[in-house]
């Protein structure tokens, strides 16, 4: 990661300066702030003429690699061929059909009152 390093002046780039400071995907490492004389360009500590002040921003920043959410994560490695995270078979729970109230499943499964779903019989 390479540092970059950016000046802003603050009556122009308010809106530049703060999007930076709040990018998560930026790392500032510096910050200084310098007071300038707007005709001379000259800094304030060589002539100072505060009637001609202006105020300046050097940044020096990285770029960091955007953070992932977990569910980001799991389909990232989805993709990378694992496979989704699940408990057991796919098959093992299937819906319930009621006939005159009572639960009925499919031949192989068994009705699972805590789950209140057909489980595979194994």
């Amino acid at each position: 990661m390479a540092e970059q390093t950016v000046v802003m002046y603050h009556n122009y780039d308010a809106d530049k300066m703060k999007a930076l400071e709040n990018d998560p995907n930026k790392k500032i490492i510096s910050k200084r702030v310098e007071a300038y004389d707007t005709v001379h360009l000259l800094p304030l500590h060589l002539d100072p003429k505060p009637n001609y002040m202006l105020y300046r921003t050097t940044y020096v920043y990285i770029d960091v690699k955007p953070i992932q959410s977990p569910r980001q994560d799991a389909t990232s490695a989805a993709k990378a061929g694992q496979g989704p995270k699940t408990r057991g078979d796919t098959d093992e729970f299937i819906s319930v059909f009621w006939v005159n109230g009572k639960p009925k499943c499919r031949k192989g499964y068994r009705y699972d009152f805590n789950k209140k779903m057909c489980r595979l019989i194994k």
